[in-house]
Formats: C-alpha cells, structure tokens, sequence
C-alpha cells in the first residue's frame, strides 16, 4: 500500500505517455488546491469524467483509423478479381 505511487501511478502514467498523452500539460490545467490533501484533489479533479470522454474519443479515433485501413486492404484485394461482379461493386468508390 505504501508503494502505490511507485507501483501503479507510475506506470499508468508511463502507459498514458507511450500512447501520446500528455499528462504534465492536462495536470498543468487544473489549478492547484490548497490543503493537506492538495496535490490529490487536484490530481482527482484532472482525472474526471471528462478526461475518460478525451481517452473514449482518441480510441475511437484509432479504432475508425484502423478499420479504414482493414477496409482499404480488403478493398486492394478485391480488385484482383475483376471478373467477378460481387467484388466490382464492394470496390466502388462510396462503398462502405
């Protein structure tokens, strides 16, 4: 228990740097609070609802990116049939 910061907070933070996050500029954006407990309401209050909307928002955007690119790769291999009707019209441009 005593090693939390050092076990979890950490890495997490870690892990959110490695995905492009850039924790110290959001913190840097919630005032700091006054009181023995300061740093932890702050760190609370930059740790809200709306952070988790930024992070649904950013996977989405990779996940849309990824099935963009799955969809242009079956799109690659569908024109190597040409011959068949099926793969001519999925390989229209507006085709989703």
């Amino acid at each position: 228990m005593l090693d939390w910061k050092s076990e979890k907070w950490e890495p997490l933070i870690e892990e959110v740097h490695a995905a492009g996050f850039r924790w110290e500029q959001w913190l840097a954006s919630y005032p700091p609070q006054p009181g023995v407990h300061g740093e932890f309401e702050r760190v609370r209050s930059a740790v809200s609802e709306r952070l988790a909307s930024v992070i649904n928002a950013k996977a989405a955007l990779v996940r849309q990116e990824e099935l963009s690119a799955a969809l242009q790769e079956q799109r690659t291999y569908l024109e190597e049939f040409p011959q068949s009707i099926i793969a001519v019209r999925l390989t229209r441009p507006g085709v989703q």
